[in-house]
């Protein structure tokens, strides 16, 4: 669910490449599908070597990223970056869209066979932790990324879904209703619930901009939500 607004007149060149408009052009690049991007055409070792070398230029944050680090990290022309990506701003998008179906995919294997949506709730935190501390490069790059497109793109963020929320979703359509109590109404709770997630995630979001920021925390934050999952499971369950 995206923010499409209306397409507006793109702007003047400046800074690095020149800048999409808002609106429906921005979603496009929050929602795109990138399987026939172009950057696969190139030869696999050279596109590793982009996209690494953007991933870790970008972790400065988005304003602070240099195109011309990437380039020379990389080992290539300046024009052959934006043949493939056309603009920065292009390019940010992009590692967020491919990092966010990296992170998508590392959890595939998180058990929900649980219809609990309390447990798989906390299953899949300690999933994110796991992640975490492997060092995963995905998880950790959209940390950053997020928080730093935030403050450079907030309008064009209003809408845009966390990995994870497809995952959510197909979790709170195949919880187990009698579970719950029988004088509540269950939807209602499912939303109270997932709303309660979402604002703690909110929450660590201004303890820390990046996975570093957790790494000595994450005992605490597990104990903490285990915590917040006992108290909503004592409101809502039987």
């Amino acid at each position: 669910m995206y923010n499409t607004g209306e397409l507006t007149d793109w702007s003047k060149r400046e800074g690095e490449g020149c800048a999409i408009a808002n609106g429906a052009e921005t979603a496009s690049l929050l929602t795109r599908d990138d399987t026939q991007h172009k950057i696969y055409t190139l030869e696999p070792d050279k596109r590793q070597r982009i996209l690494d070398a953007a991933m870790t230029e970008f972790e400065k944050g988005y304003r602070r990223a240099s195109t011309d680090a990437i380039c020379k990290q990389a080992g290539i022309a300046k024009g052959l970056l934006f043949f493939y990506f056309g603009t920065k701003k292009e390019l940010f998008f992009f590692l967020m869209r491919r990092a966010a179906a990296g992170v998508v995919r590392a959890y595939t294997d998180v058990s929900l066979e649980s219809r609990d949506y309390l447990e798989n709730l906390w299953n899949i935190s300690l999933k994110a932790v796991q992640l975490s501390l492997s060092g995963n490069a995905d998880i950790r790059f959209l940390m950053g990324a997020y928080f730093s497109a935030k403050q450079e793109f907030a309008d064009e963020l209003l809408g845009m879904e966390s990995p994870l929320d497809g995952l959510m979703r197909q979790m709170m359509a195949r919880a187990d209703r009698s579970l719950f109590r029988e004088d509540i109404d269950v939807d209602k709770a499912l939303q109270v619930i997932y709303w309660s997630v979402q604002g703690y995630s909110a929450e660590l979001g201004r303890r820390g901009h990046s996975a570093a920021d957790y790494e000595t925390t994450y005992e605490e934050i597990e104990r903490e939500f285990a915590a917040y999952l006992a108290f909503l499971r004592g409101m809502f369950y039987k």
